[in-house]
């Protein structure tokens, strides 16, 4: 569910200059930010998953059209490939404070299901070593399936559910039509080069009557706005990145309806807070660190809306 996750879809052959997914043209778009990266930072590091911001990116563009932020250019399939098989997932020690965000905004889903009287099935999207798949069994859901093209990553799910776990891309003929309940997409679609097609291969695996749930960045949000090119969310991982209006764009455009866009509060330790901190030397976060550990504070709960967006959305 991390950027190694633009794997999920399939990349088109030939790279040519990319084009706003919602508009169709370039005709409104302008340059945001010029590129900062060089060939000698396409590596497995700076593709790993939650590394500490480093301000690389490629030409930065905006639609006035929409508002999607999106790069002139993806990188070449065969470099993306090699960079995401090496790169490492560090996320491990954040597990449970992720899952606490997730869950939150999961079990806000199961009271709109049509029909609850039969068996729930439930399909998390680029699930990773699989937690939410657990989440959502202990909330319920009587099956449950992950899609993770990552083989290590997958082979780290728990034992109880790695066999519901695919490996591979995902795709409607993987998994069949009209399948789930429910589907989740967790900072996913930012690493997606073709939102519109997944988003409606989404729609055509869900069950008429059920619901969606999507948490990304939000290029619209304070922080972002604020932070300008020091945002996190300016990144080479990134392909297109949305606001709260081009998310409801988007799932209008394929078939949804009864589309809810909000804050997403995430739940995540001071040390974590700090770890993301986009204008802040590594020096001084080294002390920072230092500072709440010997205060024990690292590990305190911080509650912050700080710039992602949810959507859930029905069939």
């Amino acid at each position: 569910m991390w950027a190694r996750f633009i794997l999920l879809m399939p990349i088109p052959s030939v790279v040519t200059e990319n084009i706003c997914a919602l508009c169709g043209s370039n005709d409104r778009v302008r340059m945001l930010y010029p590129s900062t990266i060089t060939k000698s930072d396409l590596n497995p590091d700076i593709f790993s998953a939650r590394r500490a911001p480093d301000r690389l990116h490629g030409d930065i563009l905006r639609c006035d059209g929409c508002g999607l932020v999106f790069p002139r250019h993806f990188i070449d399939p065969e470099t993306l490939q090699k960079l995401y098989a090496e790169s490492k997932c560090t996320y491990g020690s954040e597990e449970p404070f992720i899952r606490t965000t997730y869950a939150r905004y999961l079990r806000q889903i199961k009271p709109l299901l049509a029909d609850q009287s039969q068996p729930l099935a439930y399909l998390d999207i680029g699930c990773g070593s699989g937690f939410m798949l657990e989440e959502a069994r202990a909330q319920g859901f009587d099956q449950v399936c992950g899609i993770e093209p990552g083989v290590a990553t997958a082979a780290a799910a728990n034992t109880s559910i790695r066999d519901q776990i695919l490996v591979g891309m995902f795709s409607p003929a993987l998994i069949g039509h009209g399948r789930f309940d429910v589907i989740t997409c967790f900072q996913t679609l930012d690493h997606i080069p073709d939102p519109v097609g997944f988003v409606r291969d989404c729609h055509a695996v869900l069950k008429p009557g059920g619901s969606v749930l999507f948490i990304n960045h939000n290029i619209g949000s304070w922080t972002a706005r604020v932070l300008g090119e020091r945002c996190p969310m300016i990144d080479v991982e990134h392909t297109f990145l949305h606001t709260p209006e081009t998310m409801k764009r988007l799932f209008e455009r394929t078939g949804f309806r009864d589309i809810d866009v909000f804050p997403v509060r995430n739940d995540y330790p001071l040390r974590y807070w700090v770890h993301l901190l986009p204008l802040v030397p590594r020096s001084v976060k080294k002390i920072l660190m230092n500072i709440l550990s010997g205060l024990k504070l690292a590990d305190v709960i911080l509650p912050l809306s700080v710039g992602n967006l949810g959507l859930i959305a029905r069939k």
